[in-house]
């Protein structure tokens, strides 16, 4: 393994957004006058150019954008604006939820000063807008906060806001050319030329985290995490510790995986922006990384990795090894009503999990797929009282990402996905029948969790866990049945033990949407306890209503 570390910071934001009328409980996103109201400038101008920085062993984005028209702020040509993250050589750091940017891109930007007075996206990605043509020719202004967790109540529970709106322009920009005022807060400082000196490289797009995972487990070895023995300022540091214990040992305790997260001992906390070979979890954000909440509002939590520079191959697919992960919680939201114990641990749960090299299950508002949607490292924060809970889809990741030592063989009998290319909604089919062999033991449905997991060049087209307490057993317990919740659509799945460790099943999934499967090669991963095995199919691309065999 190289010795070099690439310092991909995959970090992960969740991002509270509240609507001032409630604004300690009621988290929805704000309105145009709160956002106008809590920024420094506000602009409408041009990407030209986009710079990454290294500054003490901080990766930064300086975005120059040339400016049209100021609605708020001094007059000005030009501003840069920073964030964080970016790639400079070897270094790549990714923040989930700050905007991304392309040169020659219109956008129209709510901006606040930070504490080194530089211009930053008002609570990132929540401050920047892009001017998009639609096919009529119309103007819009569209935001996107699809990589941040959202927040909203919405029935006694946490449920997540649209990550992506969208209004006509010329109205926009009359709405806030009514909110102008002379009277600002403080000093601005418009232009950003700290970026002179430092090492820096051109980039036309601010875009992208690469694929990561731990590669110690694969040898028994657990991942170390330390613990900041201060703890959350309102919490406590007891209240802290258990949250960050709970969330370790969740990921730690799937029964179909290698992984295993230890609590190392409290560390003084370092800063999270540097590839340091420190696995940490801090509190109150120590060194003033993020932005500071304003009435509930902002950015909850940073989770971030370290990666090496040169990637090792897993399961057919590159993996930058990661080295070292950094977990921030932010201050200031210790009289919020949400901030409980509870919570603390499913946000440290959902931290830990992109640490690990987890995305989102899905970023989409109206997710059909249940499972996707229950799921701890969905992209909208539950807050139901779960704490540090895997749901099934949690699982089904973890264990394909970290499968156990224990190997198993598959022989497919049959091996069928048969496609509708003229359905309106999801309609494809997906039909396996064949005998899995376990290496050593027995499936025991009353203790082991089965994952079927369907990928094409690394990305999974469907997966399906069922955990103990799903399957209905017969009389005898020599066969078991799932039929429920499969994808976007519903299957059947019928185990039968023919001997010890020898497993006879058959699957009926449909109303499935299988698109990504239509290209070579297709892998097939099961996983029964902890053992897998993985067998690769090749197939035809498929017609409407094709079928494809091994």
């Amino acid at each position: 393994m190289s010795t070099r570390c690439r310092a991909s910071i995959a970090l992960s934001v969740i991002v509270l957004i509240s609507a001032a009328r409630a604004r300690a409980t009621t988290f929805i996103l704000t309105d145009t006058d709160r956002l106008f109201a809590i920024s420094d400038a506000v602009v409408l101008g041009r990407v030209q150019m986009i710079r990454s920085v290294v500054q003490q062993n901080d990766v930064r984005t300086n975005v120059v954008v040339s400016v049209e028209e100021v609605f708020r702020g001094p007059a000005a040509t030009e501003i840069t604006v920073v964030e964080p993250g970016g790639v400079v050589g070897d270094q790549r750091r990714w923040v989930y939820g700050a905007p991304t940017f392309f040169v020659g891109e219109r956008v129209l930007l709510f901006t606040k000063s930070n504490s080194r007075q530089e211009l930053e996206t008002t609570f990132f990605a929540m401050g920047k807008f892009s001017v998009v043509r639609s096919t009529d020719g119309s103007l819009f202004a569209v935001r996107t906060l699809t990589d941040a967790r959202v927040l909203s109540p919405h029935a006694g529970r946490m449920e997540a806001q649209s990550p992506v709106t969208s209004q006509a322009l010329d109205g926009f920009l009359d709405g806030l050319r009514a909110l102008a005022t002379v009277n600002w807060f403080r000093p601005l400082h418009p232009t950003y030329h700290a970026a002179q000196g430092p090492r820096w490289q051109e980039n036309f797009t601010f875009t992208g985290p690469p694929r990561s995972r731990w590669f110690q487990p694969d040898e028994g070895q657990p991942v170390a995490y330390r613990v900041a023995a201060d703890g959350d300022a309102t919490l406590g540091p007891a209240a802290s510790e258990q949250a960050a214990n709970a969330a370790l040992a969740v990921w730690s305790n799937t029964g179909c995986g290698s992984l295993r997260l230890i609590n190392a001992g409290n560390l003084d906390p370092l800063p999270s922006g540097r590839c340091d070979g420190h696995t940490q979890i801090a509190f109150n954000d120590p060194f003033s990384e993020i932005p500071d909440p304003v009435d509930c509002t902002g950015v909850l939590a940073v989770g971030g990795t370290c990666t090496d520079n040169v990637p090792l191959t897993f399961n057919g697919t590159p993996f930058y090894p990661i080295t070292e992960g950094d977990i921030v919680i932010n201050n200031g939201f210790g009289n919020c009503a949400f901030w409980n114990g509870s919570n603390l641990a499913e946000l440290l749960a959902h931290e830990v999990g992109h640490t690990i090299g987890l995305a989102h299950s899905s970023e989409d508002r109206d997710e059909p797929d249940q499972s996707l949607r229950d799921a701890t490292m969905y992209y909208a924060a539950h807050f139901d009282g779960r704490g540090a809970q895997l749901m099934s889809d949690d699982l089904a990741g973890v264990c394909a990402l970290y499968p156990s030592g224990r190997t198993a063989s598959v022989t497919f009998r049959r091996f069928a996905l048969i496609f509708d290319a003229s359905k309106q909604v999801p309609n494809d089919r997906l039909v396996v029948d064949g005998v899995l062999r376990l290496e050593e033991g027995q499936f025991n449905w009353q203790t082991d969790t089965l994952i079927m997991d369907l990928q094409t060049a690394g990305t999974s087209s469907f997966r399906l866990a069922v955990v103990p307490g799903m399957w209905t057993p017969n009389r005898a317990g020599s066969r078991v049945l799932y039929r429920g919740g499969a994808g976007t659509g519903t299957a059947t799945l019928m185990l039968s033990l023919i001997d010890t460790g020898v497993l006879r099943f058959n699957m009926r999934a449909r109303g499935l949407d299988l698109s990504s499967a239509q290209s070579d090669p297709v892998t097939m991963t099961l996983a029964v306890g902890t053992a897998s095995a993985t067998q690769t199919v090749s197939a035809l691309r498929a017609q409407s209503r094709s079928r494809i065999y091994p």
